[in-house]
């Protein structure tokens, strides 16, 4: 398990609590709870299994809320753990990947190249929490009747300190579209929140040769 000071941080950030309102929820003040999340000091087991419990009790409704909305999206999506368990899909994706109700195999529904996606964020950082979001193209091969090629957004989602889950939107895109992409950039495009906050408090980048594919908003989480 990471340090409490990565558990408790992590928690309170995917949770979008300020440390006053996660203090509260933990029943302690501010000042102890930002020296939890500092590593100055180590909670007491007493606060220990406290934490623990809200901590398992907030996450676990939040993902089966993000279940339920996976599998309700118009759109093809996928929830999978660190593993690459699969956890939704939305019908749109089975019909994509022409897929019956019980395939659970990740590369007949999120292609041949998942696993290296998925080695690739972890390199970066993704049980870290240092990941934002990635985007990438993958090839559909086991597709009826013939591969289909798809445009990828990778978002992983906080669920404790390092065990994150990750919802995959995709957009269908032709061959021509999958092979231009290939010869831009590398298939897998790893955002980092460091390069992100730089981003959103640097300049503007021009959207002149950006190479942003419009059917998929980079906004993670939208």
């Amino acid at each position: 398990m990471a340090s409490w000071a990565t558990y408790i941080r992590t928690f309170r950030r995917s949770q979008q609590l300020t440390q006053d309102e996660a203090a509260k929820l933990l029943g302690v003040s501010q000042p102890t709870l930002s020296r939890w999340e500092a590593g100055k000091q180590v909670p007491d087991p007493g606060s220990r299994r406290r934490i623990q419990e809200i901590v398992e009790t907030l996450s676990g409704s939040r993902r089966r809320l993000l279940e339920e909305v996976v599998r309700r999206s118009p759109m093809p999506q996928a929830l999978v753990d660190c593993e690459l368990h699969l956890l939704a899909v939305s019908e749109p994706l089975r019909d994509v990947a022409a897929a019956r109700p019980e395939v659970s195999a990740p590369e007949q529904l999120l292609g041949e190249e998942v696993g290296e996606t998925l080695q690739l964020l972890r390199q970066a950082g993704l049980e870290r929490g240092e990941v934002a979001f990635a985007e990438c193209v993958a090839t559909l091969r086991r597709a009826r009747p013939a591969p289909r090629y798809m445009r990828q957004l990778w978002i992983p989602v906080p669920q404790s300190a390092n065990r994150p889950l990750l919802r995959v939107e995709m957009a269908e895109i032709d061959r021509a579209g999958f092979e231009a992409r290939l010869q831009r950039e590398p298939r897998v495009a790893i955002t980092t929140l460091a390069e992100l906050l730089r981003a959103r408090c640097g300049p503007q980048p021009s959207a002149t040769g950006s190479g942003a594919d419009p059917t998929i908003d980079r906004t993670p989480g939208s």
